[in-house]
């Protein structure tokens, strides 16, 4: 298993629970910072999951996590990779670039021999309106504690809001960075890249939050909060026209 070493037990751990359950499974890959070595003290390990069809009900009820926080299960059924590599999306990219711990027939080293060409604008502009819904939720949630915080918040803040526009903030930058011509499928590559295509220094503290938020707090304060959708706004009004066309 070609693994950081602090990895590779957890990672075993969740794959024998799965496999010793679910006989669907096609194949097991790691994405992401771990499998381009780029990843450092804090990262997580995103474990791509993939099987032969969907579940009626949510995986998660049945599978316990393994201790460390930090491996992340992405669920995909086999139809939902066909989809990714016909359009040539992120995680199509991402999976072209994994490590494979488990296929047995081969299904994964099948897809990455194919030839990917950069996403298409079907697939941006779906995935630009499914975390256009998901920014609906995030700013509900940052208007309830706005409130809560003008009512019960005096001297020391208490609010706390999840990750959900950290979420669409950092997805949205991925949609402009491709926009422009780079896929990125790491966390490094996605700031660098965004940092070349945006100068204002407040956008970029801005968005360094996100990433943190993302990957590693899952939870920000209000005014962080506010400071997202905020740029949120921005990022949108630069995807909109492009999208478009």
């Amino acid at each position: 298993m070609l693994l950081p070493e602090r990895f590779r037990d957890p990672t075993r751990e969740v794959m024998d629970r799965i496999l010793a359950r679910y006989r669907s499974t096609l194949a097991f890959a790691v994405i992401g910072s771990v499998a381009e070595g780029t990843y450092g003290e804090r990262s997580d390990l995103d474990l791509v999951w993939v099987t032969r069809g969907r579940f009626r009900i949510r995986y998660w009820r049945f599978i316990e996590l393994p201790e460390d926080p930090r491996i992340e299960i992405v669920f995909l059924p086999k139809p939902s990779v066909e989809d990714h590599f016909r359009y040539c999306s992120t995680m199509a990219h991402s999976l072209k670039r994994s490590i494979i711990l488990y296929d047995p027939n081969g299904y994964l080293e099948g897809l990455k021999r194919r030839e990917l060409g950069p996403p298409s604008r079907e697939w941006m502009r779906r995935w630009f309106e499914h975390w256009r819904l998901l920014n609906r939720f995030g700013l509900e949630s940052l208007l309830r504690e706005r409130r809560f915080h003008r009512k019960y918040c005096e001297g020391t803040c208490l609010c706390s809001i999840d990750d959900t526009l950290a979420r669409v903030a950092v997805n949205y930058a991925i949609l402009l960075v491709e926009c422009h011509g780079t896929v990125p499928t790491n966390k490094e590559a996605l700031w660098l890249s965004f940092c070349d295509l945006v100068e204002d220094p407040e956008k970029r503290r801005i968005f360094h939050i996100a990433l943190q938020v993302h990957r590693e707090r899952r939870w920000m304060g209000l005014e962080e909060a506010i400071d997202l959708a905020k740029l949120i706004r921005w990022l949108r009004s630069e995807l909109e026209p492009i999208l478009s066309s």
